[in-house]
């Protein structure tokens, strides 16, 4: 049972348990022109844990901040991003900003909001300009640590026609196709050394299932 007052025309109000009479609930209402007012949801805060309650059923919640009125609110979606609707489309009338794409160099326009939510801050036409940035030769402040260490540089020696399993010559799925190092010494990137495979070749190599020197390499 929770203990707490209703107004006439309240949309929400914030009660108290009436068992513990310490947590604060907060009840979102809707009006019934033939019985009167009734609760259809809310949510709750017990041991610093949200709980949100949708038609009967409690779901986990989170508290955000409103990127239009810096007013704090309860939700349990990551993305939503603003508090009401009446932000949103205030959001969504801002005025856009002027910057350039930094692969492409080419003039684009932001919202505030995807400015702000750039780690790099670096910012991209589409996609495709995103991911030849990260690629090796890119743009190195958004490459993952491991580019330049010697662990990938190998699979960059084959361009796509040669990306094909020297066993069984499958090719459908390049990113399929794993680049074997001969004597299994991955610091030896040598082009000698090196022999693509698809992963059930691979797979079955370095499981003995077949033998490398039984193979023509070509």
């Amino acid at each position: 049972m929770w203990a707490g007052m209703f107004h006439s025309g309240d949309i929400a109000l914030q009660a108290t348990c009436g068992e513990c009479d310490t947590l604060p609930v907060h009840f979102a209402i809707a009006f019934d022109l033939q019985n009167g007012v009734y609760y259809i949801g809310g949510y709750f805060i017990m041991q610093e844990e949200i709980w949100i309650i949708e038609s009967g059923i409690r779901r986990r919640g989170k508290k955000k901040i409103c990127l239009i009125c810096d007013k704090e609110f309860i939700t349990r979606f990551n993305k939503v991003r603003f508090c009401s609707h009446e932000c949103s489309s205030k959001a969504s009338s801002k005025p856009k900003v002027r910057t350039n794409c930094a692969w492409c160099k080419s003039e684009i326009f932001k919202k505030e909001h995807q400015l702000a939510n750039s780690k790099s801050g670096l910012y991209f036409c589409n996609r495709k300009c995103k991911e030849n940035a990260q690629k090796l030769g890119g743009i190195k402040e958004i490459q993952p640590e491991h580019y330049g260490t010697g662990k990938i540089e190998y699979r960059e020696l084959f361009n796509k026609e040669q990306l094909y399993c020297r066993r069984c010559n499958y090719k459908e799925f390049e990113c399929s196709v794993q680049i074997h190092h001969i004597d299994k010494n991955h610091s030896n990137n040598e082009l000698s050394n090196l022999i693509p495979l698809c992963a059930n070749c691979h797979y079955g190599l370095h499981n003995n299932l077949w033998s490398i020197e039984n193979l023509k390499l070509s």
